[in-house]
C-alpha cells in the first residue's frame, strides 16, 4: 500500500525552480466524483480535482479526451507509482508541446488532454484505485504550472514545460 513518495518535478519552462511534493492520503473534499455518459451508452465516474475550472469539462473538446482516454486508455493496473506519475507528466508535455494538435483542436487542446488524463485515470481506478489516485494526486499538483490559454507552440518559442530525458 502507497504511505507516502517524494516527487520531484520541474514546476515550468520559465522558470529554473524544481518543486516536489509528497503523495500521501488524498484529501476525498479535492475530488468531485462526476458521472458521465460515454458515446458507446457506458456510463463512467470520472475523478475530477476541484481546482479544475468548470470551463473544463464543459468543452465538448473534454467530452472527446474523457472518452478516449477511458475506452483506448494506455495506463495499466499492472504499471508501478513512478510510471503513473511519470506518464501524467509526459502525457501533458507531448500533447501541449505537439504543433499538429493545437492546429487540430486549437484552444481546445488543454481541456482534451485534461479530459483524455481523467478518462484514463477513471478506466484505471477500475481495477486499481490507488493507482488512479497517485496519477490525480500528480496532475492536481500540475494544473497550477500549466498556463493552458497562453502557450501555443510554434517552431520558434519554447516548449511549456521541459522535455522529457526518457521514461518507460
Amino acid at each position: 500500500m502507497l504511505d507516502q513518495m517524494q516527487v520531484t518535478t520541474p514546476a515550468h519552462a520559465l522558470s529554473s525552480l524544481t518543486s516536489s511534493y509528497s503523495i500521501g492520503p488524498i484529501d476525498p473534499m479535492q475530488i468531485t466524483p462526476v458521472r458521465v455518459h460515454l458515446v458507446t451508452g457506458e456510463e463512467c465516474s470520472l475523478l475530477v480535482p476541484v481546482q479544475l475550472p468548470p470551463s473544463f469539462l464543459t468543452d465538448p473538446a473534454c467530452k472527446q479526451g474523457y472518452e478516449w482516454g477511458y475506452l483506448d486508455g494506455e495506463l495499466e493496473a499492472e504499471w508501478s507509482v513512478a510510471r503513473v506519475v511519470n506518464w501524467t507528466y509526459y502525457t501533458l508535455d507531448d500533447e501541449l508541446s505537439d504543433a499538429q494538435a493545437w492546429e487540430t483542436l486549437g484552444l481546445h487542446l488543454p481541456a482534451w488532454i485534461v479530459g483524455w488524463v481523467l478518462g484514463d485515470l477513471a478506466r484505471l481506478a477500475g481495477t486499481e484505485r490507488t493507482l488512479a489516485l497517485v496519477g490525480l494526486a500528480h496532475l492536481c499538483f500540475l494544473l497550477p504550472f500549466l498556463s493552458f490559454s497562453l502557450y501555443v507552440p510554434t517552431a520558434n518559442k519554447a516548449r511549456a514545460l521541459p522535455r522529457r530525458n526518457g521514461w518507460h
